[in-house]
């Protein structure tokens, strides 16, 4: 992987790599909830785990994506009542961040730059309360110097309320794994489903109904090419049915290869290639104790807990550690090797995202 990985805001966690190198820096978005006076991009030291920098930003931000070049993709949105349509870059060697294109559909997740095109997960296709909603993938090609324009859009689902929050890229193929759930009426219940895109032809090259009634929350892929899949089950009304799984599928045919028995309600997944492990966290209706669960990849077991609080994001960050941010916290580090949490950076922090200097 490249020098740099971010730490970005609010709605998805969203990727997981099979190839990572070491890191020199780590980046964060810190703020003062529930003031959010001052909040800043700052720069981390991973060997000391020490804040280095910090750049003034806008304070509403989806997450954060590191291209090639070591500059920062931004997604935003407007305040707490609207999604947004904006993506803003962060230029290192200049230290400040410009707004760089804006988006067709609205509430920009995440984005994975490749090459002269930038791939962004949306929230929604146009209006964000219409009745014909979908997720999207919108494909951005490049302009001018800091100028990227709308090129086409590869819907998740036509025709149908589609929503999706969460994706990851494999680095080798150069493909994006999207997860998505669509509302069933005849079902009256949401089902799972799995898109994959190809960067290099920028098109949607399968997708696999996944048979999972429910909304799909976690996705996660291993170096020996497993899919980790978790599930809320959530449906209308306040019905929960309790899945107590995590789903691992084959990404040669996205054929279930055997289920992990867990908690109920898994939600974000991190694999980490250095030890072949997972990382697992739960939703509100989880455990009542909130910790992270550690399987092992190569066995497909649960072989440990880690005592945390307060939840929100977490991904690995090069040099045997794992960040896990957390709300009256700080970030705990943990490192993967022991799984335990060696340090603590204190303050707010926005959730953890993922550094894509390799795609290239």
């Amino acid at each position: 992987m490249g020098k740099y990985i971010l730490i970005g805001i609010f709605l998805a966690q969203v990727f997981s790599t099979a190839v990572f190198a070491a890191q020199d820096y780590a980046y964060s978005i810190k703020f003062d909830w529930p003031k959010v006076k001052t909040p800043a991009l700052v720069k981390i030291d991973i060997e000391n785990d020490a804040i280095i920098r910090e750049t003034k930003c806008h304070r509403m931000h989806n997450n954060l994506s590191i291209d090639a070049n070591g500059d920062v993709f931004v997604t935003r949105y407007k305040d707490v009542d609207f999604l947004g349509q904006q993506i803003d870059k962060y230029i290192a060697k200049d230290n400040k961040i410009i707004k760089v294109a804006e988006t067709y559909g609205m509430g920009p997740l995440t984005v994975v730059p490749y090459q002269d095109r930038l791939f962004v997960l949306m929230y929604c296709r146009g209006d964000a309360y219409g009745k014909r909603r979908a997720a999207s993938i919108e494909v951005l090609k490049k302009a001018g110097k800091n100028k990227y324009e709308f090129e086409k859009e590869l819907i998740l689902g036509t025709g149908t309320n589609t929503f999706s929050h969460q994706m990851d890229v494999d680095f080798n193929s150069k493909k994006i794994y999207v997860l998505a759930y669509r509302v069933l009426p005849a079902e009256e219940q949401y089902r799972s489903f799995i898109y994959e895109i190809d960067l290099e032809t920028a098109s949607i090259s399968r997708e696999a109904d996944l048979e999972v009634p429910g909304g799909v929350s976690g996705l996660a892929i291993s170096r020996d090419r497993k899919i980790y899949i978790s599930a809320t089950y959530w449906s209308y009304g306040m019905y929960r049915p309790k899945n107590d799984n995590i789903f691992v599928y084959s990404i040669d045919n996205f054929k279930l290869i055997r289920k992990i028995k867990t908690h109920i309600l898994a939600k974000d997944l991190v694999y980490v290639a250095d030890v072949d492990k997972l990382y697992v966290t739960y939703g509100a209706f989880g455990p009542h104790e909130p910790y992270i669960e550690v399987i092992d990849c190569k066995k497909d077991k649960v072989i440990g807990k880690i005592a945390v609080k307060h939840i929100k994001k977490l991904n690995y960050i090069g040099n045997n550690k794992l960040y896990v941010s957390s709300p009256g916290i700080g970030i705990y580090v943990i490192d993967v090797e022991q799984d335990k949490i060696i340090k603590t950076i204190p303050g707010q922090f926005s959730p953890i995202s993922f550094d894509f200097s390799a795609l290239k």
